[in-house]
């Protein structure tokens, strides 16, 4: 966003996944995705930058996948794997609780997002909205 910030009009809001929220208590989601939240807001600090959107569509399907990995028996091959992610309903990533039967291919829908305004001066995104684009009261 930084590269964006000097044509940037003084508010601009974007339409995102919960990710954003950074653990935002006003954000109606479990613990357990503000945990995640957290951890991915962290990493990144930890190596010097700050999310967005293209860093996170990075992040979370690897956290997917990883995930699965570890819940598979030693050796799965990739039918297995394939199989385990179009049944499965619980992930848990910075995204929100993923549910691979009710949205196939991605886990989420509109359930899941949400609109946040983008900060230049303090280069951090401040969430407007709670999820489903709903403002926020």
């Amino acid at each position: 966003m930084t590269d964006y910030a000097p044509f940037l009009p003084s508010q601009v809001f974007f339409g995102v996944g919960e990710w954003a929220a950074n653990g935002d208590p006003r954000l109606s989601v479990s613990p357990e995705v503000v945990a995640q939240q957290k951890l991915f807001f962290a990493s990144m600090k930890g190596v010097g930058t700050y999310p967005d959107s293209g860093i996170e569509l990075g992040w979370e399907p690897i956290r997917v996948v990883a995930d699965a990995l570890n819940k598979l028996p030693a050796g799965a091959d990739a039918q297995q794997l394939h199989d385990f992610l179009v049944a499965w309903q619980g992930h848990i990533g910075a995204e929100g609780e993923y549910d691979f039967k009710k949205t196939p291919q991605r886990g989420l829908n509109i359930d899941n997002a949400v609109v946040v305004r983008w900060d230049p001066t303090k280069k951090e995104w401040h969430l407007v909205s709670n999820l489903r684009g709903v403002p926020l009261e």
